[in-house]
């Protein structure tokens, strides 16, 4: 919809303009484009124009026409700041001739209500903010007020009035502040009128750790080294990566570089979150030490990412690298030019904190170390559902070979940040050698997949120390007999074995260290079952090398999910000519079995001697 204005020429001139097009409403202040027409039945090169109160822009437009030619353009309008209906007289005349025309454009200026507060820095204990009536309507009772934060304020001036376009400043002055305030803080601004009509600016604060105590420049935090110790039993993290439950170490080197004994020197820590504003670990002492001139020490200190040393719920960590590790060291000098005053140095680190879609723990593993053979060992633990998402169905397996234990925990739901307690009960066996076994406990979720986080799998070992009321009863009896070895030739060794247990063991068979004397071997199976109380006989068929003679060993394995049974077998080996060749084995250094050869040739022997004998005393 368009206003119609009225067109009034000055003369009977052939110079006419009309209006096209003009906005209805308009901004207050703002430039609008009015479309006009400019028709002319002349020829004129001499045109001029004038817009009232300059609110036209007439530098742009045409300044000659054709006779009987009709221009279309377009030309820019100022209108007032002042609400209700605005006019402006945008006038054409030749300069010659004096032919010209007159169009009068108006629009309605809406009402606008706007402010505006500017923002400001409080650097030492005031700052200066700005307000100011954007809008075109007088407002009324404007109140400044604040949001809470970690510092307090005051204002000059509060609850004015404002006319339109006006302005006011106002002194802010800091009122309060914590102890403990780092980083840069924020507080916002709120102007409020009468009406309702507002606008925020931000006051910021920034502050350093060592606050209002200055360096000296002698003492200096050299460096800061942080080492990721991981959970009680496994490490997701890194170094500056850090997971819930992970402990994190920190050493501190300080350097005292001048020429002047620093005493009392107060070492203070804390973590600091820039995301929540906030500090997440507060600040705590590590240690209080002196430091001779030119001298420096160390430090050490840690913490856990758990609600035990954390000011917040795990729940509230934020993700990302939102966190800065703050040192501080605040000493007074014993000596010199300084002596009684106060010096302070600080450094920071930063670090992640990482929070998986899914991922679970196992956090306060509690059981006896030093456990005998048979008995029952607890196992308490508390299990973390440290991810971001509710985990379903998933379990928990502990598991030892040799043990004989293989277990399955299984949970229905987890909810983010909630743990569930875990007793775990274990049968130890009696029949086991004394030693340490490691237990192993895997996390799986309802995929049947291990837990992972930063390419590390969800599983770790718990080492038990098992000692007394131990006995070890043997599995297995094996036995060998042996019809003769003589070099370079095939010898037949005959193995029996006897599972002693009640239970069904599988074994995979190969031999060992015999590569010096035989050249090569055959077993009549690779791959032995034995039920409870069965016996079995193996076949070795062993190729001897040449000039191989004398006391000769290889070993037969014995493999399992259990481990290596390993069992030496001795083979005497005779030469491969002669009448009183001899051949033997024993197993674990006990002779079994003589060949049958043997017996014969003691025999002749015997019989030779008696004939000698006999002649000898014709």
């Amino acid at each position: 919809m368009f206003l119609l204005v009225l067109a009034t020429s000055f003369t009977s001139a052939a110079l006419t303009l009309t209006e096209i097009n003009v906005p209805v409403n308009s901004t207050h202040g703002s430039t609008i484009n009015v479309e006009v027409s400019l028709l002319s039945d002349s020829n004129y090169t001499n045109l001029t124009w004038d817009g009232s109160n300059a609110a036209f822009d007439v530098s742009s437009l045409p300044l000659e026409i054709t006779e009987d030619e009709t221009i279309n353009f377009t030309v820019e309008l100022t209108v007032s700041e002042d609400a209700g209906i605005f006019s402006a007289d945008l006038k054409v005349k030749d300069s010659i001739s004096s032919d010209g025309d007159l169009i009068t454009i108006s629009t309605t200026v809406l009402e606008n209500k706007e402010l505006s507060v500017t923002s400001a820095t409080l650097s030492g204990d005031s700052t200066t903010i700005t307000i100011t009536n954007e809008g075109n309507v007088n407002l009324e009772n404007i109140v400044l007020t604040s949001s809470i934060g970690n510092f307090e304020i005051n204002f000059s001036e509060n609850n004015f009035n404002l006319a339109k376009g006006a302005t006011k400043e106002v002194t802010v002055t800091l009122v309060n502040e914590d102890s403990d305030l780092i980083g840069t803080n924020t507080l916002t601004i709120t102007a409020t009128a009468e009406d309702g009509t507002s606008s925020t600016g931000i006051i910021t604060r920034g502050a350093g750790f060592c606050e209002a105590i200055p360096s000296l420049e002698d003492l200096r935090i050299k460096s800061i080294d942080i080492s990721n110790r991981g959970m009680e039993h496994i490490t997701f993290g890194e170094e500056e990566k850090w997971y819930p439950f992970e402990e994190i170490e920190v050493t501190v080197e300080l350097e005292n570089r001048g020429n002047n004994d620093i005493e009392d020197i107060e070492i203070e820590w804390g973590l600091y979150n820039k995301e929540l504003n906030e500090w997440v670990i507060e600040i705590d002492e590590a240690d209080k030490v002196d430091l001779d001139e030119d001298d420096e020490l160390e430090v050490t200190f840690s913490f856990t990412l758990d609600e035990g040393d954390l000011e917040i719920d795990l729940d509230e960590l934020t993700n990302g690298n939102d966190y800065e590790l703050y040192v501080r060291a605040i000493g007074e000098f014993s000596e010199g030019d300084n002596e009684g005053e106060q010096t302070c140095v600080e450094d920071k680190e930063s670090a992640e904190v990482v929070i998986e879609d899914d991922l679970l723990a196992l956090n306060e593993i509690t059981f006896n170390e030093d456990i005998t053979c048979d008995s029952k060992l607890t196992i308490n633990t508390e299990v973390w559902n440290i991810g971001e998402d509710k985990q379903k169905d998933f379990y928990i397996r502990v598991s030892n070979n040799k043990l004989g234990i293989s277990e399955e925990f299984e949970f229905e739901d987890l909810k983010a940040f909630d743990s569930e307690d875990l007793i775990i009960n274990l049968e130890i066996p009696g029949n086991l050698d004394e030693g340490k076994y490691d237990l192993k406990f895997e996390l799986y979720d309802k995929n049947d997949d291990l837990y992972e986080a930063n390419d590390e799998e969800a599983e770790f070992y718990v080492r038990l120390n098992v000692a007394g009321n131990c006995e070890v009863k043997p599995t297995l009896d094996i036995s060998a007999t042996l019809q003769e070895a003589r070099e370079g030739k095939e010898a037949e060794i005959i193995v029996e074995v006897t599972n002693l247990g009640d239970s069904t063991q599988t074994f995979d068979l190969s031999l060992a260290s015999y590569n010096s004397w035989v050249e090569s071997y055959e077993l009549s199976t690779d791959y032995l079952v034995l039920r409870g109380g069965e016996t079995k006989e193996i076949v070795i068929t062993a190729l001897i090398k040449d000039d191989v003679v004398g006391t000769n060993e290889f070993e037969l394995l014995l493999t399992s999910d259990d481990g290596i049974e390993t069992q030496p077998i001795e083979v005497e080996v005779v030469k491969n000519s002669g009448l009183f060749g001899f051949t033997g084995l024993s197993i674990g250094g006990n002779v079994y079995a003589s060949s049958l050869t043997v017996l014969i040739l003691i025999l002749v022997i015997i019989i030779l001697v008696l004939l000698i004998v006999r002649k000898l005393r014709k």
